[in-house]
């Protein structure tokens, strides 16, 4: 049997005395984690195999298999045929099955993989577009246009656009032969059909060993006879089309650039809805990934930081540099505005444009604020964080809030003005109280789901 790396341990614990599968042990000589990117396969792909075979045979052929990368596999496609360098075909691209390359990713879309997988604020970073000197990443049974999962390559047709896979890509990744096909009603079927397979390269590796092949006499794939092309070509499916209406309630979460810190420590704008209307706003988290502390940056907040001379500077400073954003979400509800064009149902200044300008009028206030007397500031900053808490909390690690006191102070003046004078009746009143980064993460995750 083949699964995921955490089976292991389960079924080393089941198999021991006492264990629910202890009257099987004597089925199983060898439970095995391996990665499959060393046995030829373009994907670092690790997977728990369980059962009776010649395990040091096995593992004596990663010796003999190369060490194929995902610009491999993006490069056999070729402007005429495919190689496919694992099982030595040729294939011209009017017979290839299941080619369809999508149109570039929006910059929108691009911008959301980029916060999800390089900014997220509990996980750890990933790269963006993915690597593709290396194997990919692991393959998984979805292919969503937005989340920390998908693989997003380079688009070649157009110098700074990013796509996903055909579906065609992901099957040599997983290394089925390129003439197979997959006969299923959709293009998220085959996604599926694909991303839950045990890789068929392997399972070829696997076969060898099972018949004793050494390594000296082991034929690779592409050593033997070729395989041919399907009799039946299997029906094109197309991928999903771009979403053009989203819900009242799409939801946005995202650190301010400049502003997040390591370990979820970051300053947030979101929205959030009181009887459906929309509002937008800023907090600062920190804490540990079980515990959060949030601290809202409404009026309570601006009150403690208001005998404050830099503060009042500060503000009035922001009014100045701060002008091109202020006149963008003047007029109206800006809180109704804003979401309107997160809707996409009107033009206008959006949430990543107000987050990156947040971003650099924080950056501003912080290189006055680096100015100041550190110790005066962290004492400001821990008043603030102090007031905040409720019951028996306390404050958490802080000596890394001390740490970054400068930036945290500029983010809190920034942060406050935004709430209540850009955006009065802000969402940070509304945001929650806090839960675990998990918890947290779900949030920001919904934001890919969502959109």
């Amino acid at each position: 049997m083949e699964n995921v790396p955490r089976v292991a341990k389960i079924i080393e614990a089941e198999m021991s005395n006492g264990g629910e599968l202890v009257e099987f042990a004597h089925l199983v000589d060898s439970i095995r984690v391996v990665d499959l990117s060393e046995f030829g396969l373009p994907q670092r792909r690790k997977r728990c195999i369980v059962g009776r075979f010649p395990e040091d045979l096995l593992l004596s052929y990663r010796s003999r298999t190369p060490s194929l990368t995902l610009r491999d596999v993006i490069g056999s496609f070729g402007t005429e045929c495919y190689e496919d360098m694992m099982y030595g075909t040729r294939i011209p691209l009017e017979s290839l099955s299941d080619h369809i390359v999508e149109n570039p990713l929006t910059d929108e879309e691009v911008r959301l993989n980029v916060e999800a997988k390089t900014h997220h604020p509990v996980y750890n970073r990933m790269g963006f577009p993915d690597d593709s000197d290396r194997p990919s990443r692991t393959l998984t049974a979805t292919c969503t246009k937005v989340s920390r999962e998908s693989i997003v390559i380079e688009d070649t047709r157009a110098t700074g656009d990013f796509r996903r896979l055909t579906i065609r890509e992901r099957a040599s990744l997983q290394g089925f032969p390129g003439a197979f096909g997959f006969f299923a009603p959709s293009y998220t079927a085959k996604i599926q059909l694909i991303g839950n397979a045990l890789p068929p390269l392997f399972s070829y590796y696997i076969g060898c060993a099972l018949r004793g092949v050494s390594a000296g006499r082991l034929r690779h794939p592409w050593e033997r006879k070729q395989v041919p092309l399907a009799r039946e070509r299997p029906p094109e499916t197309l991928p999903r089309t771009a979403k053009h209406r989203f819900p009242d309630r799409r939801r946005f979460r995202a650190a301010i650039p400049g502003l997040r810190f390591k370990s979820g420590m970051r300053f947030q704008m979101s929205n959030s809805f009181d009887s459906g209307t929309p509002k937008w706003g800023v907090d600062f988290r920190y804490g540990t990934p079980r515990d959060v502390r949030v601290t809202g940056l409404e009026s309570a907040t601006l009150s403690l930081l208001a005998d404050d001379w830099a503060v009042a500077e500060e503000f009035s400073a922001l009014g100045v540099r701060g002008a091109s954003l202020s006149g963008a979400l003047a007029g109206g509800d800006p809180h109704w505005s804003l979401q309107q064009v997160w809707l996409h149902r009107m033009s206008g200044i959006g949430p990543f444009e107000v987050l990156d300008e947040l971003g650099r009028l924080a950056g501003e206030v912080g290189q006055r604020i680096g100015e100041l007397d550190s110790a005066v500031v962290w004492q400001r900053v821990r008043h603030v964080l102090t007031a905040s808490l409720s019951g028996n909390e306390s404050l958490i690690g802080e000596a890394k809030l001390s740490e970054r006191r400068s930036p945290i102070y500029a983010g809190m003046i920034v942060g406050c003005w935004f709430n209540n004078v850009l955006m009065p009746g802000c969402a940070s009143e509304l945001n929650g109280t806090g839960g675990s980064l998990e918890d947290q993460a779900v949030g920001s995750e919904s934001l890919s789901v969502v959109a």
